[in-house]
């Protein structure tokens, strides 16, 4: 005889149901009348992607657990405690850690506790969502995961907390399944100078309206390609510069204080300014109010956060095929055919020297050959 399962649902959503023989919730799909009232129950009763996700959360909480009043430690709870502990870092790496933690490590791996988390259980999770066709929130068919480095990170982290907290003995080794990162791309002086010069449009008294906001951000994205060219930055980083981060009576040119908050790697420093770039920046100073070097056209009070559309529009008339991020490649590469120490290159560009002895090797040989005369 089939059992009632109303009596056993659960009162904020309608389609968990649990058996008092069975520790589990069981998450199912109702008709259509039972779907649109659990979807009305999650509050988001126009965007079924989004409720489900709220069902799949309640579920999840459940599905790990050993019966009521369990206190259970599972992947969801440290993941939850990871998000917390972010909360003072700076927005995009909260942004980032959030989107791995809650929609990819949670769904796949939140209802096992830390000690039932293993590499065969990764491994195939990894060849799953190498073929797996998704969907966005619009309703629209994505391609399948190529890179999980970030998944693979945040459960990592996740997985060590665990080992600190006693949970585990051992952190398990998760392989990276994803391709070799490309080597770095070293860009001509040429080719440059073609994509800045490619990267103002037009006359400036014929551009109005949104022509004028698209003018704006165009020669903010010029300024931003011109510091990392100069000076070997992260575009992120870049973004972030204040003139109160400046002093300019410290070194021959000034100087500019980069905050941890801002950076990657969490860590602080103060470094000299190019003498171009100083010029350019005291110029850019003179003639506006804020103190953010790139406010944003929308909110001024906020820095720039897009720069793509700009480059790769110039990149596309200049005939050169290249990505922002190639400028710091090109700084990081000049600095070594001068014979610059890859340890002090590393404070500057805020890498470490054993990153940029590996990544960059193909410029350390040209030295060596250049050495040998």
């Amino acid at each position: 005889m089939r059992k009632n399962r109303s009596k056993y649902a659960s009162k904020n959503y309608p389609n968990l149901y649990r058996y008092p023989d069975s520790p589990f919730w069981v998450f199912r799909k109702f008709s259509h009348e039972k779907k649109d009232e659990f979807k009305q129950s999650t509050g988001e009763a126009k965007n079924e992607a989004k409720a489900y996700r709220i069902g799949l959360d309640a579920y999840n909480e459940w599905l790990g657990h050993s019966g009521a009043g369990s206190k259970t430690i599972t992947i969801r709870d440290l993941g939850l405690q990871i998000l917390e502990s972010k909360e003072s870092k700076k927005a995009n790496t909260k942004r980032t850690v959030r989107n791995q933690i809650k929609n990819h490590v949670i769904p796949a791996f939140g209802y096992l506790q830390p000690n039932q988390m293993n590499s065969l259980r990764w491994d195939r999770y990894d060849a799953q969502e190498r073929v797996r066709k998704r969907i966005s929130k619009k309703g629209k068919e994505l391609p399948p995961r190529t890179k999980l480095f970030n998944t693979r990170k945040a459960l990592m982290e996740i997985l060590n907390r665990a080992e600190e907290l006693g949970y585990i003995r051992r952190v398990p080794e998760l392989k990276n399944h994803d391709p070799a990162p490309e080597p770095p791309r070293y860009l001509e002086r040429k080719q440059i100078r073609m994509i800045l010069k490619n990267m103002v449009p037009g006359n400036v008294k014929k551009v109005e309206g949104r022509e004028l906001e698209l003018f704006e951000r165009v020669a903010s994205t010029k300024l931003l390609a011109f510091i990392m060219w100069k000076q070997g930055a992260r575009p992120n980083e870049v973004l972030q510069y204040r003139f109160s981060m400046i002093n300019w009576n410290e070194g021959p040119h000034g100087s500019i204080h980069i905050p941890a908050i801002i950076t990657k790697t969490g860590r602080p420093r103060t470094i000299p300014l190019n003498s171009r770039v100083s010029r350019v920046l005291k110029w850019v100073q003179q003639r506006v109010t804020s103190d953010l070097i790139f406010p944003s056209i929308k909110d001024p009070e906020k820095a720039q956060a897009a720069y793509d559309t700009a480059w790769n529009s110039a990149c596309r008339r200049a005939g050169v095929e290249a990505t922002i991020y190639n400028l710091r490649d090109t700084y990081i590469t000049d600095a070594l055919n001068r014979g610059i120490s890859s340890s002090f290159i590393a404070k500057y560009v805020d890498n470490s020297a054993a990153m940029i002895d590996k990544r960059y090797a193909v410029a350390e040989k040209s030295i060596m050959e250049r050495l040998a005369g």
